[in-house]
């Protein structure tokens, strides 16, 4: 005896929907700083951890507008 699943369509909730369709910024920021990471090693204070962190998004900002100057993709 097979069981069949029936497939009904959902609705998302419209905050899904804001989420998946906002988000690609945000991962394309961890894609391209993924193998520049800053923050790897373990840090005993706060304060370096987010200068590290400032200066990768600081740098990553600086390729982005470098490369919109240029009208070369990424």
């Amino acid at each position: 005896m097979k069981l069949m699943k029936c497939r009904q369509e959902k609705q998302k909730p419209v905050s899904v929907l804001d989420y998946n369709e906002n988000m690609g910024g945000v991962d394309l920021k961890d894609r391209l700083l993924q193998p520049y990471h800053l923050e790897r090693k373990k840090m005993s204070k706060w304060y370096i951890k987010l200068f590290r962190r400032l200066l990768n998004i600081t740098v990553l900002n600086c390729m982005v507008i470098c490369h919109a100057d240029q009208n070369r993709p990424f």
